[in-house]
């Protein structure tokens, strides 16, 4: 995932947003922007209490605005990017199937 940032949009996903944004950095990803959808549960209370990375950037949204508009939230938060560099996309709740019990 070389020089590729990502993108996770939470909504409810305690049990899993840690293990989704752990999996991101362990994989080599440059940034994580994780865009909260206006959950509930205590998940960015959760995740910045268990990640403390320079990499990952949280913001939250004060309406469940949807996925795709929350991609485009995290995709304007990425810094300015290069020719060839990309971004993935996730959902709060995807962790790869190689890290799930």
């Amino acid at each position: 995932m070389s020089s590729c940032d990502v993108v996770i949009v939470n909504y409810n996903a305690i049990d899993l947003l840690a293990d989704s944004v752990r999996s991101a950095l362990a994989e080599g990803a440059r940034y994580v922007f994780v865009v909260d959808n206006d959950s509930h549960d205590a998940s960015l209370a959760d995740l910045s209490a268990t990640i403390a990375d320079v990499r990952v950037t949280f913001s939250r949204n004060v309406q469940n605005l949807g996925f795709a508009a929350a991609c485009n939230i995290g995709a304007r938060t990425r810094p300015c990017q290069q020719p060839g560099e990309s971004s993935v996309n996730l959902d709060g709740a995807h962790v790869p199937i190689h890290q799930r019990a």
